[in-house]
């Protein structure tokens, strides 16, 4: 389960930068053709880097508290486990 997540969350961050790869390029090209200023455009970029900063976070609180919910899920079982452990040890 964790490392699903994790793959889940590299995965997400190497989305996040070509985005902003992306975006960077298509603003760089906005402001080469004098449709927004440069003002205009680091304003932009900002706003919206903030707003991937923002989901990114929403995101891993998200990954956390399913973790813990599997974790919550797992813990029987693991104890069924550990106990047959035991007994059979003491065979």
């Amino acid at each position: 389960m964790a490392k699903r997540v994790r793959r889940a969350v590299k995965f997400g961050a190497r989305i996040a930068a070509a985005a902003k790869n992306k975006l960077e390029s298509k603003v760089k090209l906005l402001v080469k053709s004098r449709i927004i200023t440069k003002k205009e455009a680091k304003n932009l970029m900002k706003a919206i880097v903030s707003e991937i900063r923002a989901e990114k976070a929403r995101i891993k609180q998200f990954a956390k508290q399913e973790l813990r919910r599997g974790l919550k899920k797992a813990k029987p079982l693991i104890k069924k486990a550990a106990q047959r452990v035991r007994r059979l040890r003491k065979r």
